[in-house]
């Protein structure tokens, strides 16, 4: 089986040449069918959620994140109709749900955001829908197009608010982060959707400067309001 690993006598086995899905339409759809009473898993969500699996890869590489060595570097997605029509599958079986596209780049490509989005406006599926992005991906534009589309909530992996710590775990973002950082959870704001932050402390070799710049960031966002409250954190 390629890609498969084992152990065997003892020792750690590869078989190597894993071969990653390039077309993710040819997947088959979860068989939620097989689980007894789904209903079940909705009453312990603040609402009933369902993961729709919307794309893979990133073209990055930060330190801390399996994504690149679990699904690649080249990024792809599931074409639109095929996400429109589970929607909707779910929809008529389930009734009221909120949709977790699965894509650490959800935003990466914004010819297909802004085609998912006027295609979920036009066929009024009714479902509510959060994703993952990094924040510097979007544009008022684009986030109020999201809105519109149904989109309610954005997880940003904001990380650090030190310049250096960022560097450090090669986060690959511009000068000045802090400040635009900022900025773009405002426009998330602004756009009626709620920004949920993911700040990480305790990086090795990180200093007490890079840690009080993180939480002066952190501060900075508190002003804003509408995003994680401070017992939601994740330390």
């Amino acid at each position: 089986v390629p890609g498969l690993s084992y152990r065997h006598q003892g020792k750690a086995r590869s078989n190597g040449g894993e071969e990653r899905v390039m077309d993710l339409d040819t997947l088959l759809p979860p068989s939620y069918h097989l689980v007894d009473d789904l209903e079940r898993y909705f009453e312990l969500s603040r609402r009933p959620t369902i993961l729709v699996d919307s794309g893979r890869g990133c073209a990055f590489a930060c330190e801390f994140c399996q994504t690149t060595l679990l699904n690649g570097r080249k990024i792809r997605y599931r074409s639109v109709p095929s996400l429109v029509a589970e929607l909707e599958r779910y929809r008529a079986q389930y009734g009221d749900f909120e949709a977790y596209f699965v894509h650490d780049l959800f935003t990466a490509r914004r010819p297909f955001v802004e085609e998912l989005s006027r295609a979920l406006i036009e066929a009024d599926v009714g479902v509510s829908w959060q994703c993952r992005c990094r924040i510097d991906q979007v544009d008022p534009e684009l986030l109020r197009l999201m809105n519109e589309a149904g989109c309610r909530m954005l997880l940003y992996g904001v990380e650090s608010g030190s310049e250096e710590t960022l560097a450090r775990v090669n986060k690959r973002l511009r000068r000045g982060v802090a400040r635009e950082t900022t900025e773009r959870v405002r426009w998330t704001v602004d756009a009626g959707i709620f920004p949920s932050l993911s700040m990480v402390v305790g990086i090795p070799e990180e200093s007490m400067a890079d840690l009080n710049a993180t939480l002066e960031l952190a501060a900075e966002f508190v002003k804003i309001g509408r995003v994680n409250e401070i017992g939601r954190a994740h330390v």
